[in-house]
């Protein structure tokens, strides 16, 4: 099944429901909707849950009942593979294969062309990267990027979320080992690449999600939501 020519990112959770096996409930009968192109954010400390709730975006969790939308199609109508070719994920460590830069980029769309691929590298500032290389974009990258920065690393990870040119990013504590400044900055960064796109932040910061359009604040006393960009008809 192909997605429908004209599927928007509009995001929506009706009557979600979600419990480990433990029996605690996480999502308890949750229901949000953001306008395509909205910035939602999902804060609380580690291990309260945050990735569960971007595991359910990708279906890779299903939820014990409820529905999960986009575009107002529901997610599990599609196959998990054709889902998550429409999601483009930004991770907290990024993962790169011993393989040349030009495959490590294009990993998520492997019949993009060599221009498709130089003109997102630069739009991410990966132009200097690509000069140092002995071989530019044929350079073999070591596993795991070891011979990479980390900031090199992650902007590969948002190379490939351009290239995939996807219905909804989402960016689980991509720079949770670095300051505020640097996770606001990145943020900004994001923002300006994907205008337009729906964009997902998880992060255990308060204070560089103050202005998103829809906050997720999980913590002891369970999920509270800030925001609502649309009515739940």
């Amino acid at each position: 099944m192909k997605p429908p020519a004209d599927l928007t990112g509009e995001l929506r959770f009706r009557d979600v429901c979600f419990e480990h096996q433990s029996g605690s409930p996480l999502l308890d009968n949750v229901s949000f909707a953001v306008k395509a192109g909205a910035r939602v954010g999902i804060i609380g400390p580690t291990g309260i849950g945050k990735t569960t709730i971007l595991d359910l975006m990708q279906a890779h969790l299903k939820p014990r009942s409820g529905r999960i939308e986009v575009g107002n199609q529901d997610i599990a109508q599609f196959s998990p593979r054709l889902w998550r070719s429409m999601i483009a994920v930004v991770p907290q460590e990024p993962v790169v294969f011993r393989d040349s830069l030009l495959a490590n980029i294009r990993y998520a769309v492997p019949d993009a062309s060599r221009e498709q691929v130089a003109q997102v590298i630069t739009k991410v500032q990966l132009d200097k990267l690509v000069e140092r290389l002995p071989s530019g974009l044929d350079s073999v990258i070591s596993e795991r990027g070891v011979n990479l920065s980390g900031g090199e690393r992650q902007r590969i990870a948002i190379a490939r979320a351009l290239l995939q040119e996807p219905l909804l990013v989402l960016l689980d504590e991509p720079t949770s080992a670095v300051d505020a400044a640097t996770e606001a900055a990145l943020i900004r960064e994001v923002d300006a690449l994907f205008a337009g796109v729906t964009r997902v932040f998880v992060t255990h910061r308060t204070d560089v999600l103050a202005d998103v359009d829809l906050l997720l604040r999980l913590g002891p006393q369970g999920l509270q939501i800030t925001g609502q960009d649309v009515d739940l008809d």
